[in-house]
């Protein structure tokens, strides 16, 4: 029984620092961003642009807000690259957005937690089958 419970504490190791790795990508991805994305500019939602798929034979759509927004007189219109169902927001809505001034086209919400929220989740779980791991090791070591 030793065994069994070192193998699978090694698996539960393994999987825990790799959903910590992915974790920590995202919270490096969105600092980058955060760091890059520094001139406010509002943008006005004009469109939604849809994406469906097929999953176990069922059809699902999500969606993402198309904002339009002006940086240096020059009107930019880009897709979000966050696709919700239901949608965050509806046509005509308002919303602060951090732009790079070098590329307009790179943007992100000012508000938007879902980057930090995800690496959150990820190191939170890796986090804990890493105490699992842990819990198995002793549990093996004693018997």
């Amino acid at each position: 029984m030793k065994r069994g419970k070192t193998i699978v504490g090694i698996v539960f190791v393994c999987m825990g620092t790799i959903v910590c790795l992915i974790g920590l990508i995202f919270l490096m991805v969105f600092i980058q961003k955060k760091s890059t994305c520094t001139l406010e500019v509002t943008g006005y939602v004009v469109d939604l642009d849809k994406n469906g798929s097929y999953d176990n034979g069922n059809y699902s759509e999500a969606y993402a807000p198309v904002f339009s927004y002006e940086v240096d007189g020059y009107e930019w219109t880009e897709t979000y690259n966050i696709y919700t169902n239901p949608c965050s927001y509806e046509i005509g809505d308002e919303a602060d957005l951090l732009v790079d001034p070098f590329n307009a086209s790179d943007f992100m919400v000012a508000d938007s937690i879902w980057m930090q929220l995800t690496a959150g989740i990820c190191m939170g779980v890796g986090f804990i089958f890493v105490i699992i791991a842990i819990i198995l090791f002793r549990a093996g070591r004693r018997g």
